[in-house]
């Protein structure tokens, strides 16, 4: 990282990516360059690279964004499990107790992603000129167990019972089955003639 920096080459361009292995000296030289710094907790902990120093890196200043690597090394493309992930791993990157993560988790995964991918202008939160895509969450169901269904509009999720008795405009599925029909395994039975 020293070399980079040497070189003119650590600047805000430049995209960092894992990070978990960093001494206090690159995180002052990533706080004072000011790149991008990517983690992507799930994949560093299938792939046993380490944890990233969450805390040392918000403590400095440093803009932090989230991933979900790849495929290959993360069981999900899922930023609710990274931002889960992200929240936890601060707690065992400082021995220290420190503050609540949901908000960072929340920012990183939104916000300064789309700041660290150059887009913060354009993506990155809900404002006026902004291009979202809104997922709705059913906090009346905090353990996640209740089947969903989509309904009507592309970004609005209800119960499926909920969606049998609504007036939207529900999907044929929605009043006959629990879940939509992408997420229901199909049977290996064979029916009997």
């Amino acid at each position: 990282m020293k070399r980079l920096a040497a070189e003119g080459n650590l600047d805000p361009r430049l995209t960092w990516h894992n990070s978990v292995w960093l001494a206090q000296d690159e995180i002052d030289l990533l706080a004072e360059a000011a790149p991008a710094v990517v983690l992507n907790p799930q994949g560093n902990l299938k792939m046993k690279c380490g944890i990233p120093p969450i805390r040392a890196l918000q403590e400095a200043g440093v803009r932090i964004g989230l991933g979900c690597d790849n495929c290959s090394c993360s069981d999900a493309q899922n930023m609710f499990v990274a931002m889960k992930l992200y929240a936890l791993l601060a707690a065992v990157s400082d021995p220290i107790p420190g503050p609540p993560q949901a908000v960072n988790a929340l920012q990183a995964a939104t916000e300064a992603g789309a700041e660290g991918a150059r887009l913060g202008h354009a993506i990155g939160r809900i404002a006026p000129g902004y291009k979202a895509d809104l997922t709705l969450i059913d906090m009346s169901d905090r353990a996640g167990h209740r089947s969903t269904a989509r309904c009507g509009s592309s970004c609005m999720w209800k119960p499926a019972a909920a969606c049998a008795t609504s007036s939207s405009t529900a999907p044929w599925w929605c009043a006959t089955a629990a879940s939509p029909p992408w997420t229901r395994r199909k049977s290996t039975r064979r029916s009997k003639r």
